[in-house]
């Protein structure tokens, strides 16, 4: 009688069986819990989804006040405006230079758009100048035009050309590298990061449209989508 070598026990074959059929309940129920994933997400069971995020929900109410807290808020568009929209920023960002124009537009074309600036310099000490002199800029009443000059121009990082910046729009150039250096600017910047922090925002840019978080960036068709939610939110619960 020929024997054939490492023949299993009858045992040892059940409990490899066993083993198997546990391993494919495992891929068969992570395929399903994936599956649920994609889906939920696609069908918005997780919350709102565009482009491909899953909106974080933050109440935009409190982060305003918290923002109120930390200094004199840089408002542009219309102040009664009925969809408020909040934007952090870095002026050294590449991702918020290009949204710039898109929010430009959107502001110019739709009067119902209160939009809030928000100081976030979290790309190094180049990011603290411009950020600093911005805010300087607007205790001169020139926010608007400064902030714009820093993203659609060639801007050196340093003081100096702050200065020169200013001066160019007809800015106090003494005045304006007082007040960016001042404690008081320091401790705006400081608390407005604070703020941001305790929402869970880390990069930018960062946008609050009504009480949903995007952040990354936007094209102005998904934009305008973000406040066309948000303004039916805010109809349903008036």
């Amino acid at each position: 009688m020929r024997h054939f070598g490492n023949q299993r026990e009858p045992d040892d074959v059940s409990e490899l069986m066993s083993r198997r059929a546990r391993g494919s309940r495992t891929i068969m129920m992570v395929l399903i819990v994936a599956a649920i994933a994609v889906v939920g997400r696609e069908s918005g069971l997780f919350g709102p989804t565009v482009d491909g995020q899953t909106l974080t929900t933050v109440d935009q109410a409190a982060l305003e006040q918290r923002l109120v807290a930390a200094g004199p808020l840089l408002i542009e568009g219309n102040s009664d405006g009925d969809v408020t929209l909040i934007e952090l920023f870095d002026y050294r960002c590449p991702h918020c230079r290009r949204m710039a124009p898109v929010i430009q537009d959107l502001v110019d074309s739709d009067p119902g758009i209160r939009l809030i600036l928000v100081e976030y310099p979290i790309l190094g000490p180049e990011s603290d100048i411009a950020a600093k002199f911005a805010m300087a800029a607007a205790n001169q009443g020139a926010y608007g035009p400064f902030h714009r000059a820093l993203m659609y121009s060639t801007v050196t990082w340093t003081e100096a050309a702050m200065v020169e910046l200013g001066e160019s729009l007809g800015l106090d150039g003494q005045e304006l590298l007082e007040d960016a250096n001042s404690p008081e600017t320091a401790a705006i910047l400081s608390a407005y990061r604070t703020a941001a922090r305790e929402d869970g925002i880390d990069s930018t840019p960062a946008f609050i449209v009504g009480d949903m978080l995007f952040i990354g960036t936007l094209d102005e068709p998904t934009l305008r989508e973000l406040v066309r939610m948000a303004r039916s939110e805010e109809g349903a619960e008036g």
